[in-house]
């Protein structure tokens, strides 16, 4: 009896070991169920993120394309402005070019104008020299045709 009792409390004592184990392994059997729990959550959150992340690809694709299409708009608008500036110098340079000439037709102008003029008042000083001499003249005719 004592033998049986020993054994009873050996055999106790094992029963009671075992539980603990059996205890520690279903709280070990927990955790890891917690955890897988854990691992198909982080899955579900890593496709969700990748597949956002394809997506945000796909956007900053399409930035990096419209960035191009402003910057090669950026480039032609300048080339635009640089041939338009040449383009208004050249102009500059042929009105001021245009008026120097103009000012020189101008001044030949009043030149010629001015040598008119003098003609023109030579020509009337003679015409009235003329009609001076030829009112003197048909005086003259007029007085010795009728010998006045």
């Amino acid at each position: 009896m004592v033998k049986t009792i020993e054994k009873y409390n050996i055999l106790e004592g094992t029963l009671r070991s075992r539980e603990e184990e059996l205890e520690v392994s279903r709280g070990v059997e927990a955790q890891c169920s917690d955890l897988q729990a854990q691992v198909v959550e982080l899955h579900i959150q890593l496709e969700e993120s990748r597949l956002r992340l394809e997506g945000l690809s796909g956007e900053v694709a399409e930035k990096w394309s419209e960035l191009g299409k402003v910057e090669s708009f950026c480039l032609d608008a300048q080339r635009k402005l640089e041939m338009l500036e040449l383009a208004n110098s050249t102009l500059q340079a042929e009105r001021e070019n245009n008026q120097s000439m103009l000012k020189a037709k101008q001044d030949r102008l009043e030149g010629r104008v001015g040598e008119l003029e003098k003609d023109n008042t030579l020509l009337h000083d003679g015409v009235v020299a003329l009609e001076g001499e030829g009112s003197t003249a048909c005086t003259t005719l007029f007085f010795s045709y009728f010998k006045i």
